[in-house]
């Protein structure tokens, strides 16, 4: 399956849709030199500062392309410290004492820092061991959606809700599991989230910050028609035997709820509590 770039309906719908920002920094000490991942902010401006993370680990493709996507951000630098391994599934556990890290590289060799610990611990070894001060959070692009009550125990979900506990605004970014046979669409995730971040940067003209929730954002993968549009909805809450299955993108049904949404070929984009 080949990526497909967001329709021109999905951009102006992210155009329209609105993530609540949240100002504030974690970790103190000096603010970090530019990373070799960041575009390069107008003379005379501070780059705001991307911190990327996510469940899969450090090699995974999913934060590849969503490193990549956010580099493009005029203004920004991103540093990515994730994972060493896979630790899906883990939700918002953390390690005790002391959590060695070292330098990585991405799929495609971005500099990036590998931690042995949890999605939530690489929050931590950023903010209090790297010295970071991230402007935004952003975890993922992971594979497989975290839709209803499933994202309780999503790793991906448990770091940015560290970053919001932190003070930091987050978001969490999910590429939906493709039907039998294709693979992640992860580069329609990440296009998708980097226009979220991009209005919801500070000094981008947001709301009022809230740190009380993070955005979860999840993506269906297309091997057959395209993502209809963004919707903005409240996350389901009961279980659905269906919130794994694979998106149907030739759908024609209207939006409804988070997951059937999402089944139905939608991009949806919920706010969840910081705190599980």
């Amino acid at each position: 399956m080949r990526s497909r770039r967001l329709p021109t309906l999905l951009i102006v719908a992210a155009a329209s849709t609105t993530l609540v920002a949240c100002g504030g920094s974690g970790g103190k000490g000096d603010a970090p030199a530019p990373a070799p991942t960041g575009a390069t902010a107008a003379p005379g401006t501070a780059a705001k500062l991307i911190l990327v993370t996510n469940d899969d680990g450090v090699a995974a493709p999913g934060i590849d392309a969503l490193a990549r996507r956010l580099t493009a951000l005029p203004g920004v630098t991103v540093r990515v410290v994730a994972p060493s391994g896979n630790r899906s599934g883990s939700g918002g556990q953390t390690t005790p004492g002391t959590l060695v890290s070292r330098p990585a590289k991405t799929s495609s060799g971005l500099d990036a820092t590998a931690v042995d610990g949890f999605p939530a611990d690489t929050v931590r070894v950023a903010l209090d061991d790297l010295k970071l001060q991230p402007a935004f959070v952003v975890s993922g692009a992971n594979e497989g959606q975290n839709v209803g009550p499933i994202a309780a125990i999503s790793g991906t979900v448990g770091a940015a809700r560290a970053a919001a506990q932190r003070g930091i605004p987050a978001l969490a970014v999910s590429t939906g599991r493709p039907s039998s046979g294709n693979r992640y669409d992860f580069d329609v995730a990440a296009d998708l989230a980097a226009r979220q971040v991009e209005k919801t940067l500070p000094g981008a003209g947001a709301a009022t910050p809230d740190t009380a929730t993070i955005g979860n954002l999840n993506v269906p993968s297309c091997p057959t028609g395209q993502v209809r549009s963004l919707q903005e909805l409240p996350a389901s809450t009961k279980p659905d035997a269906r919130a794994l299955e694979a998106s149907n993108c030739t759908s024609t049904a209207p939006p409804s709820d988070e997951i059937t949404s999402f089944l139905d070929g939608f991009a949806v984009l919920t706010r969840i509590p910081a705190r599980a």
